[in-house]
């Protein structure tokens, strides 16, 4: 893929992408395949890269390691035998395999799309009428952006940015500001059609913004509680030109080496109906150093409804592929 333009030193890149796999390996106790000898002497060379090493607040790691999962150490692809799954927390009432799982992978032989899913119950099938989908994101080092979806909403795909249409689609950041700590912004176009081409209506303005942080996240590995502060690039995306012309507004979080890792949706509407579930199936995110947890856009919004895939659950087979069990544009 084509790197951002304000990529970190890549001593630094080795850094954030090594100790969050193996300290996803010490935390879990899963998976130990490296000689204990090795663990030791990479963690002692990463201790003495860190003495020498600060991470500045603006160094960013290659962009697409937010938008894709890791697969035994790797970004997965549709082709790549998964070792685990990022199902949605249970909450209160609900199985300890939650309600949806989902993965995000890149498509093969062409790097610059990003297939992101969701299915429900077997897990390991397709089944469109239970409202199994997904999203379709094109990530071009320049912008990440959504094409096509499948929500479950619709028995058709629906596509924001179809062949011949001149508009941006659903926008989730543009790659040469993604500032930490402040929002950076955008007015996006989009349309919303059943077809990949050949239709092209007046397209819509969606106000989106979008930021770098490092958050504190509820974690459930194997059914084991855990706090884990990940790295997170969060979008807002609002169905009209501004924050104030807008009614509704979904929230995605990008999660460094875990790919789309969770979803909210908004509303101005008071008395919208809300999940009475939602503190249980999604809660808080807490920003380092504020603000705690990450809230509202605005006063007189309200969240109705929440995905937190952030139930990893080893459940691989040996052979199962995303490609094998998921929708696919």
């Amino acid at each position: 893929m084509e790197r951002a333009a304000n990529l970190q030193d890549p001593i630094i890149e080795v850094y954030r992408y090594f100790t969050r796999f193996i300290t996803l390996e010490v935390r879990t106790h899963y998976r130990m395949e490296w000689p204990v000898i090795a663990k030791i002497l990479t963690i002692s060379l990463l201790l003495a890269v860190n003495a020498f090493v600060t991470l500045p607040a603006a160094a960013l790691p290659y962009l697409e390691y937010y938008l894709v999962e890791s697969q035994n150490g790797v970004p997965a692809d549709m082709n790549t035998v998964l070792v685990y799954s990022k199902h949605d927390l249970p909450g209160l009432t609900g199985p300890e395999t939650g309600f949806q799982a989902s993965h995000s992978v890149l498509w093969p032989g062409n790097s610059d799309y990003v297939l992101q899913t969701f299915s429900a119950p077997p897990f390991k099938q397709f089944v469109p009428t239970k409202g199994d989908g997904g999203q379709l994101l094109y990530y071009n080092g320049q912008f990440a952006t959504g094409i096509e979806t499948r929500d479950g909403g619709t028995s058709k795909n629906q596509y924001f940015a179809p062949a011949g249409c001149p508009v941006n689609g659903w926008l989730f950041f543009n790659t040469d500001y993604v500032p930490q700590g402040q929002w950076g912004s955008a007015k996006a176009t989009l349309v919303n059609v059943p077809e990949p081409t050949g239709n092209c209506p007046s397209p819509s303005t969606a106000y989106t913004r979008w930021r770098l942080e490092l958050v504190s996240m509820f974690f459930l590995f194997n059914g084991k509680p855990s706090w884990q502060e990940v790295w997170v690039i969060v979008s807002e995306h609002y169905a009209g030109p501004s924050i104030g012309e807008s009614q509704t507004m979904e929230r995605d979080f990008f999660a460094y080496g875990y790919g789309w890792i969770r979803w909210e949706g908004w509303t101005t509407n008071t008395l919208a109906t809300r999940d009475p579930d939602l503190l249980g199936r999604c809660p808080g995110v807490y920003i380092k150093n504020g603000p705690w947890p990450l809230a509202e856009p605005a006063a007189g919004w309200v969240q109705t409804a929440c995905r937190s895939w952030t139930n990893i659950i080893w459940d691989g087979d040996g052979k199962t592929t995303v490609g094998g069990i998921s929708w696919a544009p």
